[in-house]
C-alpha cells in the first residue's frame, strides 16, 4: 500500500508602485478582502473561495497552494492553484505590479534531509533556479513530515507543471531506491545542510556546466569521471520516468521530456534576457524590477500578468467547502492540521485525515495518493553508462534570441 503524499507551493512577490518598490501592507491586504474570500485567519493571513491561502509575509504578500495529493494529473492541479493565486493578486492589486521573488516546495517526505537533496540537487537547481540565483535550500518541516525546497519564482506556466511533475515522481522513485549517482559538487554542499543553510547555485553553466560524478556503489573510490549537468539531468530522468508514466498526464509527460530534451527553454537557459535584467539594474540585489526589455520577437518583462482562469482543484473545493461552514468554528488549516475556535473540536493533525474529514463534510469525493507500489526505477548502470556520460552539448549564443541579439542596436530599457 503506498502512503499517502502530496505537493504543494509558496509562491512569494514582490510589489512595486510608481515610485518603485513598495511593502505589501494592511492596505494592500484590505484591498484582497475585496475579492472572493472565505475566511480572515489574522490580520494577514486569509484562505480564499478556491482553497488557496493569502498573507503577508513581512513586507512580501504569499500564494500557499493546498496539499495536492500525488495522483494521475497532480502536476497540473498545484499548477492551476498556484496561477488562480497569481491571477488574484493581481486582478485585486491593479495599482501595483508584482515580480516574483520565490518559490518554495513542499512535499511529504520522511528521512534524511541530506540524502534527499543529494539525489535532487542537479535536477532541481536546472528546473528550479535562473541564472542570477543565489542558490537553494532544503528545510524539514511539519515535525519532519515534509521537506521544502527553497528556489526562485518561476514566470514560465509550463516549467512550474514540469517542475511539479519531476518532484513529485522524485519523491516516489526515492521511496523505492536512490539515485544511483552521486556528484563530487554536491557532496561538498551537503555538509551545509546540518545548519540548513542556503546552498549557492552550483551550475552557473546551466546544462553546460561541467561536474564529476560517480557510481554510487563505488563511493569509496576517487574515479570521478566529469560530465555535464545536462547528462545527469537526462539519465536522472531514465531512472524515475515509470514514476512519471504513472502519475503524468499524457500532455504533462510531452511537456517534462520537452524540458528535459531542451526542445523547450528553462529559465535557467535564458541566458541573454536575465543578464539584461542585472545590466539594466544598477543595485541588483536578487529582486526583478518590473523592467520592459525589448527582444526581437517584442517585449519582455518580469511583471507578472493574469492568464486565463484554470478550473479549481478537487482539493481547492474541499477546502472551500468545510472553511464557509460556520458551524464548524474552524480557526485554522494549514499543512497538516485543522484547529478550531475555542477548542470546539478536536484537532485534526494529518493530511489524509483532514481530506477525509472534508470528503464527509462537502460530500465530495476524494481521491488519494496513486498506487506505486507495483512501480520502480529504471536500473541506468550499464554498459553504455560512460558513452553517455561522456555526451556535450554547446552553447550557441547565435540561437539564443531571449533578448537583444544585434550588438550595435541601441538598447532602451524601461521600468514600468
Amino acid at each position: 500500500m503506498t502512503k499517502q503524499k502530496y505537493i504543494g507551493i509558496e509562491n512569494e512577490l514582490k510589489s512595486f508602485e510608481k515610485l518603485g518598490s513598495a511593502s505589501f501592507d494592511t492596505r494592500d491586504f484590505d484591498y484582497l478582502l475585496n475579492g472572493e474570500y472565505l475566511k480572515k485567519l489574522d490580520r494577514s493571513r486569509i484562505r480564499s473561495d478556491t482553497g488557496n491561502d493569502y498573507y503577508v509575509d513581512w513586507n512580501e504578500i504569499e500564494i500557499v497552494t493546498p496539499p495536492i495529493p500525488l495522483n494521475t494529473g497532480f502536476a497540473s492541479r498545484v499548477t492551476n492553484q498556484l496561477i488562480i493565486g497569481r491571477n488574484y493578486v493581481i486582478a485585486n492589486t491593479p495599482y501595483l505590479k508584482h515580480t516574483g521573488y520565490s518559490m518554495h516546495w513542499n512535499l511529504t517526505s520522511k528521512g534524511n534531509k541530506r540524502e534527499f537533496y543529494r539525489d535532487i540537487a542537479i535536477p532541481f537547481q536546472l528546473f528550479g533556479l535562473t541564472p542570477l540565483s543565489c542558490g537553494f535550500n532544503v528545510k524539514s518541516k511539519s515535525n519532519n513530515t515534509r521537506f521544502e525546497i527553497a528556489g526562485d519564482s518561476l514566470t514560465n506556466e509550463a516549467q512550474i507543471n514540469a517542475t511539479a511533475l519531476l518532484l513529485g515522481a522524485y519523491t516516489m522513485a526515492k521511496s523505492k531506491n536512490n539515485f544511483p549517482l552521486i556528484m563530487q559538487e554536491v557532496e561538498v554542499k551537503k555538509s551545509n545542510l546540518r545548519n540548513e543553510s542556503r546552498i549557492y547555485h552550483m551550475l552557473l553553466d546551466g546544462r553546460h556546466t561541467m561536474i564529476n560524478v560517480l557510481e554510487r556503489s563505488k563511493f569509496c573510490s576517487q574515479n570521478y569521471k566529469e560530465t555535464q549537468a545536462q547528462n545527469v539531468l537526462e539519465l536522472f530522468y531514465e531512472w524515475l520516468s515509470p514514476f512519471v508514466y504513472k502519475l503524468g498526464e499524457r500532455e504533462e509527460i510531452s511537456n517534462l521530456e520537452a524540458f528535459i530534451k531542451g526542445e523547450k527553454k528553462l529559465e535557467i537557459d535564458d541566458v541573454k534576457y536575465f543578464e539584461m535584467i542585472k545590466q539594466n539594474d544598477e543595485n541588483f540585489d536578487r529582486v526583478y524590477k518590473p523592467l520592459i526589455i525589448p527582444t526581437i520577437n517584442g517585449t519582455r518583462s518580469p511583471i507578472l500578468q493574469v492568464t486565463n482562469q484554470p478550473e479549481v482543484s478537487l482539493e481547492g473545493k474541499l477546502l472551500k467547502n468545510i472553511v464557509n461552514k460556520k458551524e464548524l468554528n474552524i480557526s485554522s488549516v494549514n499543512w497538516n492540521e485543522i484547529l478550531f475556535e475555542n477548542n470546539s473540536h478536536d484537532a485534526i493533525v494529518g493530511i489524509e485525515k483532514i481530506y477525509r474529514f472534508m470528503e464527509e463534510v462537502s460530500h465530495l469525493q476524494y481521491h488519494g495518493t496513486k498506487n506505486v507500489s507495483a512501480v520502480h526505477p529504471n536500473n541506468i548502470i550499464n554498459k553504455l553508462l560512460d558513452t553517455k556520460l561522456d555526451r556535450k552539448i554547446f552553447y550557441d549564443p547565435d540561437k539564443d534570441n531571449s533578448a537583444i541579439i544585434e550588438d550595435e542596436t541601441e538598447v532602451i530599457i524601461t521600468t514600468q
